[in-house]
């Protein structure tokens, strides 16, 4: 999850994304990041929160 998170930051610091850009949908960010869209769903989720946890 940790690595999702920093591959998202990363594509913000190197100018890929950028304010005010809409993201790619779900599939297809989950699909550059090479992981399920469930797990990047849960990464998104979990990114602006303190704590995670599994449930």
């Amino acid at each position: 999850m940790k690595k999702s998170i920093e591959q998202i930051q990363e594509m913000i610091s190197d100018g890929t994304l950028k304010a005010g850009d809409k993201l790619l949908p779900e599939r297809d960010l989950a699909e550059m990041l090479g992981v399920s869209r469930g797990f990047y769903k849960r990464s998104y989720k979990c990114s602006g929160s303190a704590r995670c946890f599994r449930g």
